[in-house]
């Protein structure tokens, strides 16, 4: 991989569009994709890459370093605020109050029970911490919800059977959070590698915005996994009256939301720059080819557009000449023999 090639193959024609000495990495496209086969076939050469490939505006070809830096900007930025919520899995309270997924109060609402002690309460993928102030004293309390404590500590709201629930909704939630992350950083190799038009083609294009629309989806689900199941299933009311629970969304729960929105800007970035013509033009003059001789000729293709006749070859053209001879042949004694019983018939006549 060079660091120190420039980006001058940005050109059309003998009209230079744009040139840059930014030192950037060449990231070559994977060598089975580049060679004729099923590989070829299924993930390069189809119809829907080829779909893919030629989405976008020609226009943005002018500025495709700087399309492509864009989206990997909010690449890294995504990659960045989707760490934060995940650093509510830590056993620490800070983190967890710092980037909670969801947040409440407990307000008293029978002095007589619960001496007017307000709580507040910070909901994490694994943990729980309420935060309780009594006269001038602040009180903490971390409830894990893979403990066995757990049911027992959250047994006075009313929630003791809400501890398997919300431990089984968090692991799910938590695996499509990383999984999202890791899917992030995977996209950003793409995007380094379209940057130059030579490296880019259908299947760089089709995966990364495949990922960026697959990263806003997960990252959805696994909110709306653990607020649908966990959260918004709480108890708002004590078993004994005494306390009424208000939630709301929590810095890392906002933070998450925010990261699928991002991606979907990373999506209509992917999709707005086409690739070169000669990866999916199957018809009419190809404008230049960045990469010639380094992929498999779209001929193939291009025949089938233009042409209604199949091919014959070898045995079966031979065999398909004798044929023709022979209805030639044939309609030849049938129009001969019609003529002769007209003459008979005239002379009889």
């Amino acid at each position: 991989m060079s660091l120190t090639n420039e980006l001058n193959d940005h050109e059309l024609g003998e009209a230079t569009i744009f040139k840059s000495r930014i030192r950037l990495p060449d990231i070559q496209p994977l060598s089975f994709l580049q060679q004729e086969g099923r590989f070829y076939d299924y993930f390069e050469a189809n119809r829907l890459c080829f779909l893919c490939g030629s989405c976008g505006s020609p226009s943005l070809e002018r500025r495709r370093t700087l399309v492509m830096l864009l989206s990997m900007f909010l690449s890294i930025l995504v990659t960045i605020l989707r760490i934060l919520p995940a650093m509510a899995l830590g056993p620490g309270k800070d983190y967890l109050q710092a980037f909670s997924w969801a947040f409440g109060e407990y307000k008293c609402l029978r002095p007589e029970i619960c001496d007017d002690v307000d709580a507040r309460v910070y909901i994490g993928l694994a943990t729980m911490v309420v935060e309780g102030r009594h006269g001038g004293a602040t009180l903490r309390n971390t409830i894990s919800w893979s403990d066995p404590s757990c049911s027992e500590a959250l047994a006075s709201f009313g929630a003791g059977h809400y501890c398997q629930i919300c431990h089984e909704a968090s692991v799910v939630s938590a695996a499509l959070a990383l999984l999202a992350v890791f899917g992030g950083l995977a996209c950003m190799r793409l995007e380094l590698q379209r940057i130059r038009r030579k490296n880019d083609h259908n299947c760089a294009k089709t995966t990364a915005v495949m990922g960026a629309g697959l990263a806003a989806l997960i990252s959805t689900i696994a909110m709306s996994v653990f607020h649908g199941i966990c959260v918004h299933q709480f108890p708002r009311i004590s078993a004994n009256g005494a306390f009424q629970l208000d939630t709301e969304l929590g810095s890392g729960a906002g933070i998450a939301w925010s990261t699928a929105a991002l991606s979907i800007w990373i999506l209509v970035l992917q999709l707005a720059l086409p690739t070169p013509e000669a990866r999916w033009k199957t018809y009419g003059e190809v404008s230049e080819d960045p990469a010639e001789g380094a992929w498999p000729s779209l001929a193939r293709w291009r025949v089938g557009r233009s042409s209604i006749v199949p091919e014959v070859s070898g045995d079966n053209a031979e065999a398909s000449a004798q044929a023709g001879r022979r209805q030639d042949g044939s309609e030849r004694q049938d129009g001969n023999e019609r003529q002769d019983g007209n003459e008979r018939q005239d002379g009889n006549e």
